[in-house]
């Protein structure tokens, strides 16, 4: 009895915790991890850092000229990620397919996980999606 006790404690303190953070999600606030390139964060706000929003719009202007992806990687010549490696066509296409770069902010976009297995990343029903949240790049 009492383990099953401490379960349901523990998982109604889990789904509080949950909570408060969609709460924030709601407002666009960054909830942690590392910003996109081209955003830095101040004071839990995306504000857009200059030199990387050039990269990230140099992308995007080839991307659309339609250059590859090696070519646009030879333009940056060595531009750096927000972890210090230079950034590759993994990164590019992150780049490419990323909504806040024109002012969309998303948070729990995705399911990966239900009843702790593994769900393969299907659309979650509980999105938080906000238009205009985000100062754009692009």
């Amino acid at each position: 009895m009492e383990l099953v006790s401490a379960n349901i404690k523990l998982l109604t303190t889990r789904q509080k915790s949950i909570d408060g953070v969609a709460e924030k999600a709601k407002t666009g606030q960054f909830l942690g991890g590392i910003p996109p390139v081209g955003y830095d964060i101040i004071n839990g706000k995306y504000v857009i850092n200059p030199y990387e929003a050039h990269i990230v719009q140099t992308i995007f202007r080839m991307y659309a000229d339609g250059y590859g992806y090696g070519t646009i990687l030879d333009e940056l010549s060595g531009a750096k990620g927000k972890r210090g490696k230079p950034l590759g066509k993994n990164s590019l296409n992150s780049i490419l397919t990323n909504e806040r770069y024109i002012g969309v902010y998303t948070w729990n976009k995705r399911k990966v996980k239900m009843l702790g297995k593994w769900a393969g990343g299907i659309p979650n029903e509980n999105v938080v999606r906000l238009d205009h949240a985000i100062e754009p790049i692009i």
